[in-house]
């Protein structure tokens, strides 16, 4: 899925829009002053487009610490939030493309190379609960990340992150973004002023829902689950808790495990490719229950030998 194509003027039709102007000023003794006017800010705001003049665009001039959540102005000051289009040059071509409301990004397109592969696109449209996407791509044009962000039904602020290798998915995981007031309501620290947005977001995110990895091959490796945390000091192994399973390739369970904050601590159990147990520890123990099988090669359907060994951990 791709965003449609903003459409840039031509740099190379400079040369000719420089003759229409020329011939037009030709005429400025027989025109009225309105049409003087027209050509006048024509000149100076269009003409610097079409020769490749940068935009004046400062990333670190900004209010909140989240790319796409922050906003940005003009100058230190911070009295003048960037405003449209903002389009940036490299040996005349355009290689970073912005459109601001307020000095929030609503649109970006980033080029490995300029006005050739593109790097980075994202943009704000409202469809269900998912408000804005990101697409990034490598420099052979396969896609490397898609974000989607979206609203909860709690009306927190959200993001869904996939993750490609070689083009092919690799991890999904969800984050949510801490607000202001919840770190006030937890009576934690507050963050420093200039990290927060006008949403009244935090820096922090905090991992939820569940992580699912995948082999390069496409089958489903791992899903763990992830419970919202307030803390100062957010990570994943905070918001790890749930349960935990693992798979061969072939779909069959590898191990189950739960975790509380990070900790595993209850059952944890591995299994061979075909269903039998192989080892379990208990978190109330400090060993593994280990069941290794050997197999008769000349009577196959014979139930093999089984026996326990306890490992210390």
């Amino acid at each position: 899925m791709r965003f449609s194509s903003v459409q840039v003027t031509d740099i190379n039709s400079g040369d000719a829009f420089i003759k229409f102007i020329m011939s037009e000023f030709r005429l400025l003794v027989f025109c009225d002053m309105t049409r003087y006017i027209i050509l006048f800010v024509t000149l100076f705001t269009v003409l610097p487009q079409l020769r490749g003049q940068d935009c004046i665009f400062d990333m670190y001039i900004r209010q909140g610490s989240q790319h796409y959540f922050s906003t940005y102005y003009q100058d230190y000051s911070k009295s003048k939030p960037l405003q449209d289009t903002c389009i940036q040059y490299l040996n005349g071509k355009p290689y970073r493309f912005y459109v601001f409301k307020d000095g929030i990004i609503q649109e970006e397109k980033l080029y490995y190379n300029p006005g050739n592969t593109l790097a980075i696109e994202f943009k704000r449209a409202k469809h269900d609960s998912v408000f804005a996407e990101m697409f990034s791509y490598d420099n052979q044009n396969r896609i490397r990340q898609h974000v989607s962000y979206y609203y909860d039904k709690g009306n927190h602020r959200c993001m869904k992150d996939e993750l490609y290798y070689n083009g092919v998915l690799n991890q999904v995981r969800y984050l949510r973004s801490v607000h202001s007031k919840e770190l006030a309501a937890a009576n934690l620290e507050p963050r420093p002023e200039h990290l927060i947005d006008s949403e009244g977001y935090t820096d922090f995110q905090v991992q939820i829902n569940e992580e699912l990895n995948y082999y390069t091959t496409g089958e489903l490796k791992s899903r763990q689950k992830y419970r919202y945390v307030v803390s100062n000091n957010p990570n994943s192994y905070d918001s790890k808790t749930g349960s935990y399973t693992e798979y061969y390739e072939n779909g069959k369970i590898k191990v189950t495990a739960y975790y509380t904050q990070g900790t595993n601590d209850k059952k944890h159990t591995h299994y061979y490719p075909d269903g039998r147990i192989q080892r379990e520890r208990n978190a109330t123990k400090n060993y593994w229950n280990v069941i290794p099988i050997s197999y008769n090669v000349h009577r196959r359907n014979t139930l093999p030998p089984i026996w326990e060994l306890q490992l210390k951990v």
